[in-house]
């Protein structure tokens, strides 16, 4: 299984996603979500306006998830 990082505009957004999402089932297996301590890279927060972005962690990716799948279920969560 894969991972990766989703970015969200707002704590607010990272408790919805994480909601939302976690256990969901993609291609077969439970996703595991949990906030990142890495720090978000300076020019997402200079574009993010003063907000500030937050980082998911996402583990158990299928690797036969695709870039769609996965930004289609992300988008809906962290809106």
């Amino acid at each position: 299984m894969g991972f990766g990082f989703v970015e969200c505009d707002s704590e607010e957004s990272v408790r919805k996603a994480i909601k939302a999402l976690q256990g969901t089932i993609v291609d077969g297996h439970s996703l595991e979500l949990k906030r990142s301590s890495k720090a978000v890279a300076s020019s997402v927060r200079k574009k993010s306006q003063g907000s500030n972005p937050t980082k998911l962690m996402v583990r158990n990716v299928p690797f036969q998830a695709t870039r769609k799948e996965l930004l289609q279920l992300f988008h809906r969560a962290c809106i």
